[in-house]
């Protein structure tokens, strides 16, 4: 990757400005989340969770695919999926 034309400062305000409004995004939908509120107020149905353990067990990849959709939650659920997807074992940890 080339490094960015003009002043250095440029690059990092315009970049930290894109970095907020991710953050921003984010955070919204991490308290909608815990909050039950926007697009997981459905999740709070019994039948709706029971229904998605029959067809994917404890699996939380399908729940945060299935929201990478929705623009206001995609953000939250692209980050989720990263972590669900990081391998963490014992054998990482040794020198």
């Amino acid at each position: 990757m080339a490094p960015p034309a003009g002043p250095l400062w440029a690059f990092f305000h315009q970049s930290d400005a894109k970095h907020n409004g991710s953050q921003r995004k984010l955070s919204t939908a991490f308290m909608q989340y815990l909050a039950g509120t926007g697009p997981f107020m459905s999740w709070q149905t019994p039948q709706i969770r029971e229904t998605y353990v029959e067809v994917n067990s404890t699996n939380p990849i399908p729940f945060w695919e299935m929201f990478r959709t929705n623009a206001s939650v995609a953000e939250l659920a692209n980050f989720s999926l990263m972590l669900l997807h990081l391998v963490v074992n014992q054998a990482g940890l040794e020198w």
